[in-house]
């Protein structure tokens, strides 16, 4: 079997009598003294704690009451602060309020003042007017008629003026139309006068030919396209018509 150090709790055997941990001797007189001075000392370790609590909870208490007085010195001073606050705001309402009474009171005064002014400034604007009228009048009806005369030139003018642009647009347009409509005359006459020219020329030879190319080129020439009647589609007409007659020329044409 086996047993404990009486000291440190180790295992020992049952023959041993020193502790091969602790290295002290199994002696119970003297494991009865190391309990009771482990005794003492849990003791006086547990005094020191409660000792040390309490001065703790002393500590605490006092940094509360500290804080207590601080936050009751703080109300105190916030209070007082409010106060002042309090009145200087009461004292600035009651400057202002002083102020704005003795703004109003000149702003009174210089109404009255300026009312008496304009007043007077009216009697005598009225007087000037009254002293003017005549000259006034006789004056406004001479620009009146003065002016009559200046707008009806001026109606005339842009009047002259608006058709002048009118028959200048007109005479742009009428340039250009003209332009492309003689253009236009130009190469019919020739179209039309080499067709004729060239059947004139195999006459002889070809009659169908011939022909149809006069035929053709009397339709392409502007005074007998006006004596087509007007319908719709006409060009379109003339040109087929002449387009079949150059073609039957073309194709009636004799070969060597």
């Amino acid at each position: 079997m086996s047993k404990k150090c009486l000291f440190c709790g180790a295992i020992l055997e049952d023959e041993d009598m020193f502790c091969d941990e602790c290295g002290k001797k199994q002696d119970e007189t003297a494991a009865k003294e190391e309990a009771e001075r482990r005794a003492e000392a849990e003791r006086k370790a547990q005094e020191a704690a409660a000792a040390k609590a309490k001065e703790e909870q002393a500590r605490k208490a006092r940094e509360e009451a500290e804080a207590k007085e601080r936050a009751r010195v703080e109300m105190e001073l916030r209070i007082k602060a409010e106060a002042e606050a309090k009145a200087r705001v009461e004292a600035e309402k009651k400057a202002k309020a002083e102020a704005d009474k003795k703004a109003k009171e000149e702003a009174d005064r210089r109404a009255k003042a300026e009312e008496a002014r304009r007043a007077k400034a009216e009697a005598e604007a009225k007087e000037r007017e009254r002293a003017e009228a005549e000259l006034r009048i006789k004056a406004e009806a001479e620009a009146k008629v003065r002016m009559e005369a200046e707008q009806k030139a001026k109606v005339e003018k842009a009047k002259q003026r608006s058709e002048q642009m009118e028959g200048a647009k007109a005479a742009v347009a009428a340039t250009g139309r003209t332009a492309t409509h003689i253009i236009g005359l130009i190469i019919r006459w020739l179209l039309g006068l080499s067709y004729i020219l060239i059947a004139l020329m195999f006459i002889g030879d070809a009659i169908v030919m011939s022909v149809s190319w006069i035929l053709a080129g009397l339709l392409i020439l502007p005074p007998v396209t006006k004596l087509v009647p007007a319908f719709k589609g006409r060009k379109i007409v003339i040109v087929l018509v002449c387009i079949v007659l150059l073609v039957i020329g073309a194709m009636s044409f004799p070969t060597a």
